[in-house]
């Protein structure tokens, strides 16, 4: 879907698209102090406006639905960024990212992960974990 930055913000201001939120504190509302890390450097991204919204676990995905049994999988973060169009210089196009933030990466969050990349191609998927030394690095994506 093609929009341009000044139609989205049209939309924010209206209320018809949400603005982002802000984080309340620094761990409360995460599941791990890397998750609010993470949350801090996006919106620190937010406020330098290199990317234009994100939030915190905001949708499930069904990544498997057989037998009546469905699988499903939470990412950590959805970040909503711009580029410009391939076709058309002139105009950018939003890019919708979902963010997985890793201390430990277990078998099976590896697996719900790429399963979810399999099966929504059309959005972007990254894993990330903690740098020692501080920031994140891309594991996956």
């Amino acid at each position: 879907m093609r929009i341009s930055k000044k139609d989205y913000e049209d939309l924010v201001a209206k209320g018809i698209i949400p603005s982002p939120p802000k984080p309340k504190s620094k761990v409360a509302q995460y599941k791990s102090k890397a998750e609010a890390q993470f949350a801090w450097e996006l919106q620190d991204q937010l406020e330098a406006g290199k990317i234009e919204w994100w939030a915190y676990e905001p949708v499930t995905l069904v990544i498997a639905d057989a037998d009546g049994v469905r699988c499903r999988y939470t990412p950590d973060f959805l970040v909503l960024g711009w580029m410009p169009h391939e076709d058309d210089p002139g105009w950018t196009q939003a890019v919708y990212t979902f963010y997985e933030v890793k201390g430990f990466l277990r078998e099976s969050a590896r697996i719900r992960f790429l399963a979810a990349k399999e099966r929504y191609p059309f959005w972007n998927f990254v894993m990330v974990r903690k740098k020692k030394g501080g920031g994140f690095e891309t594991i996956m994506g």
